[in-house]
């Protein structure tokens, strides 16, 4: 089941995406102390769609601290994207993008690869993010976020979507920044990867520039 991406989904199928998600979240045994994680993140998601976003921030941390206690990687990732995800309903985007970076590198952290439908979701929300903040050279603020080891996925997929999305720019200030921080850290395959995202960048130019 991948992490949900909350606020991507109409109103209409929120409420059931996110029990349906819950529901199938973790493979825990039943005993007091994981029902009282499971309620706290439940109590967190109905919190959520009341809007009752300050309510439901406070639930999630008390979630957090519960999963920390238990030593439950898998919870601490989701709640984290919950949290990442209020941040941005709410439009805290600094909060977000730290949240969002700390999510992705506990995916990948954890084997998921850079077309893992969750990194992509998540890259995405990252790159609208910094375009609603209006300055492309935000981007340079994940770099000092974390492990720097794991930005160049992340660099790459945003480099991809800008690309999907014709932001011929935004996509080579990405792809170049993804493949200085797999240089840097001697990732072969994200180099590799950010190579072709520049080549296809390249392309792009070269035929605008015919237009």
């Amino acid at each position: 089941m991948g992490f949900l991406n909350l606020f991507s989904l109409n109103k209409e199928d929120e409420k059931e995406s996110l029990f349906a998600g819950f529901l199938n979240l973790f493979s825990l045994k039943e005993d007091e102390k994981e029902s009282e994680l499971i309620t706290t993140i439940k109590r967190s998601i109905l919190l959520i769609q009341k809007e009752e976003f300050k309510k439901a921030e406070q639930m999630l941390h008390l979630a957090l601290k519960l999963a920390q206690q238990q030593q439950n990687d898998q919870a601490v990732t989701y709640i984290h994207d919950l949290m990442a995800n209020l941040a941005y309903d709410t439009e805290d985007f600094s909060k977000a993008e730290t949240l969002f970076v700390n999510v992705l590198q506990r995916l990948i952290a954890s084997g998921a690869q850079q077309d893992d439908n969750r990194v992509l979701h998540i890259s995405y929300k990252m790159a609208d993010i910094y375009k609603k903040m209006g300055n492309i050279e935000y981007l340079n603020r994940a770099v000092e976020v974390g492990d720097q080891q794991h930005l160049a996925a992340v660099y790459v997929n945003m480099g991809s979507l800008y690309l999907q999305k014709q932001m011929v720019d935004e996509a080579k200030r990405s792809c170049e920044l993804g493949w200085s921080s797999a240089n840097k850290h001697g990732d072969k395959e994200a180099m590799d990867e950010a190579s072709l995202c520049l080549q296809e960048v390249k392309r792009l130019m070269q035929n605008k520039s015919r237009h």
